[in-house]
């Protein structure tokens, strides 16, 4: 009843304000809700006092004031208590925790394109010392490595962080490939895979992660130790069967500062860091709580885009978009599509409009129907327009747009994939999968887990006698035994408020080899699964076995 009475008597605006405010802060509350009602009645009583507005409208206006200021208290007194797992001391300025990013190149640079980055934490500097990080060095010692074509600091947000940055192409994908770049710490070695273009690849996606509630108290639920175990994860799967990809889906760690992402960057092993890393926004990581409650420690994804360094729209022209202070940044800073083996993605921002980014989904359209990836996936956070959603930018809103009319060409290959609510299920529609159970403790479903998507051939799964056969052969072989085209994408619970599939999933993988031979076995389910012949064409309509799918 008392719900009903709120919905029908508070003005619709204010209303979302409260329930974010109330959401975000159930369990540590009390404080908050002290300094909003102390803040409210001012707020209240000053507007009614010079305007003569109607108490729908005294609501509305100070609505945000209310909720900005609650939450500013509350930010300072929670910051200082330790609600999380992880305290980072200052940066040492030494750069000795260096972490690598690897993403693929925008399609319009060819198959072969990937954008390599480092990035670790640098103390205060002089000014001198200032000027020489923006300089990469010169690999003269070594006449064979590389040059990274730009260095510095993060701009604007997560200051503490210094990215160089470079575009590399493989002339001959498939297999692994090794690079040598000359850094500031001294040079850098890594081991880079791509999958041979139209072969199949496989990869984890993992949804709305949640480590700490260091910034939103209660959040989590910690009894999930996804810190400890979602690194752990992937790192088993690539010791024994190595990812061409991993998929973040947005509102990543939570984080408003850095130090969050930058724990957890620090527990994958340096194959996982080296593995093809696709990630779109989400609201989080745009706003601390939600558009509604701007506060000034809002990164506006400034940080989440420099850190994650995807080859994006805007990197065509070699950097990011400018921003500063609270100038929200460019939609193309965060569009990117490509292929990867026979899967193509589009992924992109919902925060940002339609219009803002039309010429690029345009482009992308375009290219996936002159390429004919066996698969495309489109890739967003939002499962639902709300919290910063731009009309219309939802993922299954813009997937019926695009595949009706700008991708109609290919929207037979077409499937989406969202996060933002969490839970892990499949769409009524059959085309769309919601992945956001990444171990928020509000969660409806009770779980926590990722997906698993693989279109390797049948014949080679790692589960057989190529189990222990290198990666590079094995990739070789697709085309020397013609495996058929096969299709897997599956929910994998890692555990549940009444279960914990972690340990026996782990022992499984290490035994077997494989993580799609342990499916089916730890409280998981299979979305899809298909061995069927792709489309040849463009235009080509569904076969009966296309249709059983669904």
């Amino acid at each position: 009843p008392f719900r009903e009475f709120f919905d029908a008597t508070v003005h619709a605006p204010f209303r979302e304000r409260l329930v974010a405010m109330f959401f975000f802060h159930r369990g540590r509350r009390m404080l908050a809700l002290l300094a909003s009602s102390l803040a409210a009645a001012v707020v209240v009583l000053q507007q009614a006092y010079r305007s003569p507005a109607t108490c729908k409208e005294v609501l509305d206006y100070c609505g945000q004031a209310v909720v900005s200021a609650g939450a500013s208290v509350a930010l300072s007194l929670f910051q200082s208590m330790d609600w999380a797992p992880i305290r980072r001391g200052q940066a040492r300025g030494d750069c000795s925790d260096l972490t690598l990013r690897v993403s693929k190149g925008m399609g319009s640079r060819g198959y072969g394109a990937l954008r390599i980055t480092a990035i670790c934490e640098i103390g205060p500097k002089s000014d001198e010392e200032e000027r020489s990080l923006q300089r990469c060095p010169h690999p003269d010692e070594a006449p064979l490595a590389r040059r990274f074509q730009r260095c510095g600091r993060f701009e604007d947000r997560w200051r503490q962080f210094h990215a160089s940055t470079a575009v590399v192409d493989l002339r001959r994908p498939g297999g692994v490939h090794h690079f040598s770049f000359a850094h500031l710490t001294g040079h850098i070695e890594m081991d880079v895979s791509l999958p041979p273009r139209k072969a199949g690849a496989h990869g984890i996606i993992i949804g709305d992660p949640c480590i700490s509630s260091r910034y939103i108290p209660g959040l989590c639920d910690m009894g999930y130790n996804v810190l400890d175990r979602l690194p752990r994860l992937l790192n088993v799967i690539n010791e024994v069967d190595r990812l061409d990809f991993i998929i973040l889906l947005g509102d990543n760690f939570y984080d408003v500062h850095g130090a969050l992402t930058a724990e957890f960057w620090s527990r994958l092993s340096r194959r996982t860091q080296n593995t093809l890393l696709l990630s779109v926004p989400g609201n989080h990581d745009f706003w601390m709580f939600a558009p509604q409650v701007r506060l000034p420690q809002d990164q506006l994804a400034k940080g989440y885009k420099q850190w994650y360094a995807q080859d994006t729209a805007s990197m065509l022209a070699g950097e990011f978009t400018k921003s500063n202070g609270s100038e929200f940044p460019d939609a193309e800073d965060f569009l990117f599509y490509h292929i990867i083996g026979n899967i193509g993605f589009l992924g992109y921002s919902g925060a940002h409009s339609f219009e803002s980014q039309e010429r690029r989904f345009q482009e992308a359209c375009e290219y996936f129907a002159s390429e004919l990836p066996d698969h495309i996936y489109v890739l967003g956070h939002w499962h639902r327009e709300d919290l910063g959603c731009s009309p219309g930018m939802d993922v299954p809103s813009l997937f019926e747009r695009l595949r009706f009319d700008h991708c109609r060409l290919v929207g037979e290959r077409m499937r989406y994939i969202m996060g933002h609510d969490h839970c892990n299920m499949a769409q009524t529609d059959g085309r769309g999968f919601l992945i956001g159970a990444g171990g928020a403790a509000h969660s409806d479903c009770g779980m926590w887990g990722v997906a698993y998507l693989d279109t390797r051939p049948m014949d080679l799964q790692p589960h057989s006698f190529m189990s222990r056969t290198p990666g590079f052969l094995r990739r070789g072989l697709d085309y020397i035994l013609k495996g058929h085209p096969s299709h897997l994408l599956a929910k994998l619970t890692l555990a549940a408020t009444d279960a914990d599939f972690f340990p026996p999933l782990e022992e499984c993988i290490q035994a077997r080899m494989s993580l799609r031979s342990c499916l089916n076995e730890h409280g998981d389910e299979v979305w899809v699964n298909s061995t069927s012949r792709p489309r040849r064409g463009p235009q080509a309509e569904f076969s009966r076995r296309d249709m059983n799918r669904f």
